[in-house]
């Protein structure tokens, strides 16, 4: 489990090598909001983040990359017994595998939000799913990298395609991702 957060580590500085990129982060412990389903009510949680970089390319953004990992271990469903059941083995089995990895593959800019393909690691299966970022201004408004940028983050993925479909008969298939998150300058 080490060896595979320091793999995903250096994936995540060698992708950040695009031409006149600037690195940005959403900072270890920002929690990120997600949505479900249980018997057709719905239901919060969060997942947390472990490390992220998202390099920006202010004059070509499609040669951007975004990289994060998530800690499933401090993650939560909203409530004990979800939660207990969401990190347990018929879901997220946090316990064998800690982290959910996403990076991106492809990425468009169009009317102030990028579109991120990329490929998804949970519980040990890596499948494609796209991100949509809704920038609060264009970034070719940007003169210079700033400081912060404040963005929508929003995706949703299919329990079943990675097998972390326990519960299936009460709780609904999709998780959606949707959440204000501010990007920081990350210091070297």
């Amino acid at each position: 489990m080490f060896r595979a957060s320091v793999r995903f580590f250096l994936f995540i500085c060698a992708a950040s090598q695009a031409y006149g990129a600037t690195d940005y982060e959403i900072r270890p412990g920002t929690l990120i909001g997600f949505s479900y389903m249980v018997a057709g009510v719905p239901f919060y949680g969060t997942f947390v983040i472990k490390q992220s970089k998202f390099s920006i390319d202010f004059k070509n953004p499609e040669n951007s990359t975004l990289a994060l990992e998530f800690d499933t271990t401090k993650s939560t469903a909203g409530f004990y017994l979800a939660t207990k059941a969401m990190l347990g083995d018929t879901i997220l089995d946090s316990r064998n595998h800690p982290t959910i990895n996403f990076f991106s593959t492809d990425i468009a800019l169009a009317d102030g939000q990028f579109l991120l393909v990329g490929m998804a690691t949970i519980k040990g299966i890596t499948d494609r799913i796209e991100i949509t970022v809704y920038l609060g201004k264009k970034i070719e408004t940007y003169r210079k990298a700033p400081q912060e940028i404040s963005f929508l983050f929003n995706t949703s993925f299919s329990r079943e395609k990675f097998r972390a479909n326990g519960f299936s008969k009460l709780v609904g298939d999709t998780i959606e991702l949707r959440d204000e998150v501010i990007l920081y300058l990350k210091k070297e």
